[in-house]
């Protein structure tokens, strides 16, 4: 603030007023904070498909001469269908693999699928990294051989991704 008094003038110094250099700074941060705002308020980071199927929550009957019925959300019934529709996209003998171990409920000795088919060890292991490379199967150490499990994974939602 400038005082002139007669011929003198002098300078006093106001606490609670801003420069232009501070209103510019001010200006500035709330114009990028608005903008990053509005731009996490308007994007959607989701998920861009739905992750659960669509017949998750179906209704069927459980006797047709029953009129009771019953919500489909077992979770073991569901992870079938999605290992059946996996041997669907399979052909030959990793095919033939893949349905022994869905024939033993998700989980078998690799020395059982070759004891079990008229495939080679060798044969085996290579279809078997096949299927895992995949992400349909997983193989465990269990002393001095492996032990093949069936994965959650769906094959078409991840050939989709």
């Amino acid at each position: 603030m400038v005082t002139i008094k007669g011929s003198t003038s002098s300078i006093h110094r106001v606490p609670s007023v801003y420069t232009l250099r501070d209103i510019v700074v001010l200006l500035t941060a709330a114009w990028v904070g608005g903008l990053t705002s509005s731009y996490l308020w308007f994007t959607d980071h989701g998920p861009s498909q739905p992750t659960a199927d669509a017949d998750d929550n179906k209704t069927v009957a459980i006797d047709p001469d029953n009129s009771a019925t019953a919500t489909e959300t077992d979770p073991l019934e569901r992870q079938k269908r999605i290992w059946e529709s996996n041997l669907e996209t399979l052909v030959g003998d990793e095919q033939q693999i893949y349905e022994l171990v869905l024939q033993h409920d998700g989980y078998l000795e690799q020395q059982q699928v070759v004891a079990e088919t008229d495939l080679s060890q060798s044969t085996v292991s290579r279809k078997l990294d096949l299927l895992e490379r995949d992400g349909l199967i997983e193989r465990k150490r269990r002393g001095m051989g492996n032990v093949v499990s069936l994965t959650d994974t769906n094959r078409q939602q991840r050939q989709s991704s």
